[in-house]
């Protein structure tokens, strides 16, 4: 692709958001190249049970469930879709027209705890198989869906009440990492009683000092004598000034 737009309409590699999809929780497929908008048959993607081990021969799949709409979930396994869906007119991103964007789900049985799945596209004769990678950038020719989240993705191993199997944080959640609400707490207190203890130091700076002034002062002026009607002060020298 080129700043003028593109020139050679195809796709080249995908990605899935979130980067480990789970089972019955609808993902997305980023479908990344060259696309033209006026034409379906470059925006068609197929997405197949992965059970050939071959992902040529998982793009050949016969029986296909087809979505023609623009913008329809493809719900793989799900009814009588359980080998393979098709998406016809996949949305193009509007800028540039550098990706697809296709909503998948995958349903499988609930005795098993993980399956993959091929992306194809179709070239105008056939489909074939499209590349993806994984976070550490190795490439991958299927993307596997899980029934619960595993090392890869930084969640916990156990899916959540709506089972979207993100972490549900009940601290402060900062980037990947959550602070539990306890230690939370335990730092408010901590802080607090810092802030308390530099107010009182503060005070005690000041009363202390002004207690020195005040010393200091009496030092200077030790007395006040009235002699004979004339006001006398007496110094520290025990010099007397009229």
């Amino acid at each position: 692709c080129s700043l003028r737009g593109c020139t050679d309409t195809k796709p080249y590699w995908y990605t899935a958001y979130p980067n480990q999809p789970l089972k019955d929780t609808k993902f997305s497929l980023i479908i990344h190249g060259c696309f033209n908008a006026s034409s379906a048959k470059d925006r068609t993607v197929r997405v197949v049970n992965a059970t050939t081990g071959n992902p040529e021969a998982d793009c050949q799949q016969a029986s296909v469930c087809t979505k023609t709409a623009s913008g329809d979930l493809l719900d793989i396994g799900a009814g009588d879709c359980t080998k393979a869906v098709q998406q016809n007119t996949s949305l193009v991103e509007p800028v540039a027209e550098m990706e697809l964007l296709v909503d998948v789900k995958a349903t499988f049985e609930g005795s098993m705890n993980e399956n993959e799945y091929t992306v194809c596209w179709f070239d105008g004769t056939s489909f074939k198989p499209l590349v993806t990678h994984d976070r550490d950038g190795n490439r991958k020719d299927t993307i596997k869906v899980t029934a619960q989240p595993d090392a890869d993705t930084g969640l916990t191993t156990e899916r959540n009440s709506n089972g979207s199997g993100e972490e549900c944080c009940e601290g402060l959640k900062l980037g990947e990492a959550c602070l539990p609400a306890a230690l939370i707490l335990v730092l408010w207190i901590i802080i607090v009683a810092l802030i308390a203890y530099l107010v009182f130091a503060l005070f005690k700076s000041q009363k202390e000092k002004g207690d020195l002034d005040g010393k200091s002062n009496n030092k200077k002026f030790d007395d006040f004598e009235m002699e004979d009607g004339n006001r006398t002060m007496l110094r520290d020298d025990d010099k007397e000034v009229n």
